[in-house]
């Protein structure tokens, strides 16, 4: 099942995955405990970018001409294909579960 471990909120996007993984240590978080399946995500200021790092030593890029809802960060492990990322399956369960069908 995927998970995320952290979120990291405020994030330069110009680091790469070697800074990145030092941000983690920083804050106490080993990227090598990290199982398949577990997700570290670092959002920057205007949430409209994010990076997922999977706990297989991966980095994936999103970038939105709009801001990214973040209620919907909960959702995007469940989104992530393994090679690819599709954050409008996010954006649509967050919708979902916001609105109550009859």
């Amino acid at each position: 099942m995927n998970s995320i471990a952290r979120v990291f909120l405020d994030v330069h996007m110009g680091q790469n995955f070697q800074g990145l993984t030092r941000l983690m240590v920083k804050e106490k978080i080993d990227p090598r405990k990290l199982g398949v399946g577990d997700f570290v995500i670092f959002i920057n200021r205007k949430s409209t970018a994010f990076k997922l790092m999977a706990g297989n030593s991966y980095l994936v890029y999103y970038k939105s001409n709009r801001q990214i809802p973040l209620e919907a960060i909960q959702y995007l492990p469940a989104s992530f294909g393994g090679s690819e990322f599709e954050f409008n399956k996010a954006i649509e369960k967050m919708l979902k579960s916001k609105v109550k069908y009859r």
